[in-house]
């Protein structure tokens, strides 16, 4: 194992300006101009009541509606083909990420929150479209949002594999935009020296006498566990994230393949889709 550096393909700064210009133009829509977009639904009707247009400057959280809408088009049952990803084209093109998720998102947020700003995240990136501009305006919140990211599989342990992979791909998102300065602080801390502890002492070893200028540096390590040890509480959740995050999400991939193992040895490779699964009637959305 050497000292764990990412180098990113950096894209021309120039290009990256004209993508968030275009993304900004974009997000300049105004409530008159969605239906020619997206005809008359109720999710249109959603969209002008609480986020679109003059509604974003006055609208406050409605979390049944954030559960609502996760259910119905961010969350597991997501087929539907043609119609269903012009439904979710609808909720991105009128800036529910931009102008509902984000600018309401606070430190409690519900589960469904923290993954529904993940899933439109992973759908701009899908549509080639700037996926991190909205939250350059408060990068101290996006750090709390990064960190409550990280820990969305533990606070709901019946996450599907649906959701774990979307997730996932969130994540992947993450490590591809290394350019970025923002998202660069908050992953790379993930793969840094803390993560020694979960090696073995003889690989321990061998590792710091490879690379000696990497010993004080662990020394200092050791002295801060040591300190964050005798806290009541135990230590802050950054550290076990830097220490146990990527080790962890390693061990449940492994857990993953033999589950998928085990299942087509068993024959169970899947199942069919539920005769509702496919059912795209926005009656429940007014």
């Amino acid at each position: 194992m050497t000292a764990m550096q990412h180098r990113g393909t950096k894209r021309p700064a120039s290009a990256n300006a004209g993508g968030e210009k275009r993304h900004l133009q974009q997000r300049s829509i105004t409530s008159a101009s969605v239906p020619q977009l997206t005809q008359h639904s109720n999710l249109d009707k959603l969209a002008k009541k609480y986020w679109l247009g003059a509604a974003a400057a006055t609208t406050t959280l409605d979390n049944t509606l954030v559960e609502r809408l996760y259910v119905r088009y961010l969350g597991t049952h997501t087929r539907g083909g043609r119609e269903r990803a012009n439904q979710l084209m609808k909720l991105e093109l009128s800036g529910y990420l931009e102008n509902y998720l984000w600018p309401l998102y606070k430190a409690d947020a519900t589960w469904m929150h923290v993954m529904s700003i993940a899933v439109m995240v992973n759908l701009k990136f899908r549509e080639g479209m700037p996926a991190w501009v909205c939250f350059r305006s408060d990068t101290e919140r996006f750090s709390n949002f990064f960190s409550r990211l990280l820990e969305l599989p533990s606070q709901n342990p019946k996450m599907v594999w649906e959701e774990r992979s979307r997730w996932v791909l969130f994540l992947v998102h993450a490590f591809q935009s290394l350019e970025d300065e923002m998202i660069r602080k908050q992953v790379l801390r993930l793969v840094s020296l803390p993560m020694w502890f979960n090696i073995g002492p003889r690989q321990l070893s061998q590792q710091l006498a490879q690379q000696p200028q990497l010993a004080r540096p662990w020394k200092l390590l050791q002295k801060k566990r040591v300190k964050e040890s005798k806290v009541k509480e135990g230590p802050p959740l950054s550290s076990r994230q830097e220490r146990d995050f990527i080790p962890n999400l390693l061990q449940e991939f492994l857990r993953a393949l033999r589950a998928a193992e085990d299942a087509v040895a068993e024959g169970h490779v899947g199942r069919a889709p539920d005769a509702d699964d496919d059912d795209d009637d926005d009656d429940d959305d007014d």
